[in-house]
């Protein structure tokens, strides 16, 4: 279960100014939901990730994770509650270290291991095994530089990496926003059976409404801080792409516009 609680975010800046980036944003995520997040750029998608995950502290509210309140934990003490994958592979996986040594840190997300960790025999043939399931021939490639992978590739395994120690929470930041439609629309499917198959309590956030509609069991519409609506699974049946951008267009206080 993953609780938020009046959760507000202000920034303030040098000229005096301040930016109200959430507006005491409460979410009650039970395990095993997947929720997708819309909204443009100001809509606070980025800083409700931020907070989760432990980069930026609220300025007021609370934030619980399996009845354990992480409010003010750093981002370091959460890695082995939480995953992030980026928009950017690189932000999520180390181009200079082969594959094995990627899914080798992933294996130690949240743990010191100073400068001598290594793979064990066991978990070498546990990486392989779980690359293979991707169905990409990269089980052949352990040794192979990360860098040296197309980005569909490097996605598909940073997805992967993320829940190979089945996290508490995953966070999906437009994971999928930097690859062609055809590569994407794979990486998703791959991340929902993930999530799926491993009963992971994940939130995504994306400028797709197609997406949102199509993946996970709950959408969340965020405008300026704010959440705007909260469908669970039956009503996001009922919600067409048109009906969800119409109730953007219908608030004429706003300067939100979904992307197309």
């Amino acid at each position: 279960m993953v609780e938020l609680e009046q959760i507000s975010v202000r920034f303030h800046y040098g000229d005096g100014s301040t930016l109200q980036a959430l507006d005491q944003v409460s979410l009650s995520i039970p395990e095993g939901c997947f929720v997708t997040v819309v909204g443009n750029n100001g809509a606070g998608k980025s800083t409700l990730l931020n907070v989760l995950a432990g980069t930026l502290v609220p300025t007021s509210g609370r934030i619980c994770i399996a009845g354990k309140e992480v409010t003010h934990w750093s981002e370091v003490r959460r890695a082995r509650w939480i995953a992030r994958v980026f928009a950017n592979a690189a932000e999520s996986t180390c181009g200079n270290l082969t594959v094995a040594e990627n899914f080798a840190v992933a294996l130690r997300r949240g743990e010191f291991h100073g400068l001598g960790w290594y793979l064990k025999a066991e978990e070498r043939k546990h990486i392989r095994d779980q690359v293979a399931r991707l169905g990409l021939g990269l089980e052949a490639h352990l040794d192979r530089p990360m860098e040296q992978l197309s980005s569909g590739q490097r996605q598909s395994l940073s997805v992967l990496m993320a829940t190979l120690t089945h996290p508490k929470l995953l966070l999906l930041d437009e994971h999928v926003a930097n690859l062609d439609p055809e590569t994407a629309d794979r990486v998703m499917a791959l991340t929902e059976s993930l999530i799926r198959e491993e009963h992971l309590t994940a939130l995504m956030v994306t400028h797709e409404i197609p997406y949102a509609l199509a993946y996970g069991d709950r959408l969340v519409a965020m405008e300026r801080g704010r959440v705007l609506v909260d469908l669970d699974a039956a009503q996001k049946r009922e919600v067409s792409e048109e009906k969800l951008r119409d109730l953007y267009r219908s608030r004429p206080a706003s300067t939100l516009a979904l992307a197309t």
